[in-house]
């Protein structure tokens, strides 16, 4: 199966709020506006198939293209309750880039000899990639109780964000009949996981170029992790009754 699809949407939205505060009321008003595209591609397959007349494998197969280009404009004023100007801000917004995704699966499935035992493997593989780039240009005003501008706050930074996710799991099902009514389920999963995000803030040099690093807004991480869990079940199924008990226990490194 293949599927394209285009999302375009446009808005905006004003607000009016008072606070209430010790040293005075505080009036604000607020405007925003924005325009988000996304253009996705996706393609999935599944593929099944009978090995012997006790044994199947089930495979399926999904992978995904996500463009993406949002910007979004806000202003805001703020006022004193006697209604002379505190506070001004105006703040845009642009982000572009890319978000992949791929996703694949098995399941093998074996009936044993003994009706009712089976024993079965799922394996499955995640991985997510997101690439953004955009602007963020702020312009921040502070006024005095006479109204004259006291100090404004400049901020003209690009933001460069990527990130990547992966994860590997795997679970072994026996299946065990102890009578005509009664079943045991044994299962044991490993889990391996990883994730790894760069985020980074430059500010404008003096010859143009967004090429200074400003660390406080940026950020290198990477976490991995192995769990490992196990657990075991107690099935009964009789007439219209059905009870189910077990427990299940894990650990995380």
């Amino acid at each position: 199966n293949y599927k394209i699809s285009h999302l375009e949407v446009d808005g905006n939205s004003s607000t009016i709020t008072q606070n209430n505060l010790p040293t005075g009321i505080i009036n604000s008003n607020a405007a925003r506006d924005y325009n988000n595209i996304t253009f996705r591609q996706k393609i999935d397959a599944t593929y099944e198939v009978r090995l012997d007349s006790a044994t199947t494998l089930k495979v399926i197969v999904e992978g995904g293209v996500s463009d993406v280009d949002n910007q979004e404009a806000n202003v805001t004023e703020s006022y004193r309750g006697n209604g002379t100007l505190l506070n001004t801000g105006r703040r845009r917004n642009t982000n572009e880039g890319k978000e992949q995704q791929f996703l694949a699966s098995a399941l093998y499935t074996k009936k044993l000899k003994k009706t009712g035992r089976t024993v079965s493997l799922l394996a499955s593989q995640d991985l997510r990639q997101n690439e953004t780039s955009g602007y963020l240009n702020s312009v921040n005003e502070f006024f005095g109780q006479d109204e004259n501008q006291e100090s404004v706050q400049n901020i003209d930074q690009l933001k460069l964000n990527d990130s990547k996710n992966s994860s590997f799991r795997t679970n072994l099902t026996y299946t065990e009949p102890l009578s005509t009514a009664l079943s045991l389920v044994v299962n044991y999963g490993l889990n391996l996981r990883s994730s790894a995000a760069d985020r980074r803030s430059y500010n404008m040099s003096a010859d143009g170029q967004y090429n200074l690093l400003d660390t406080l807004f940026s950020n290198n991480f990477e976490v991995d992790e192995t769990n490992h869990q196990g657990g075991a079940v107690l099935n009964y199924k009789k007439n219209k009754a059905t009870f189910n008990f077990g427990s299940k226990v894990s650990t995380v490194d």
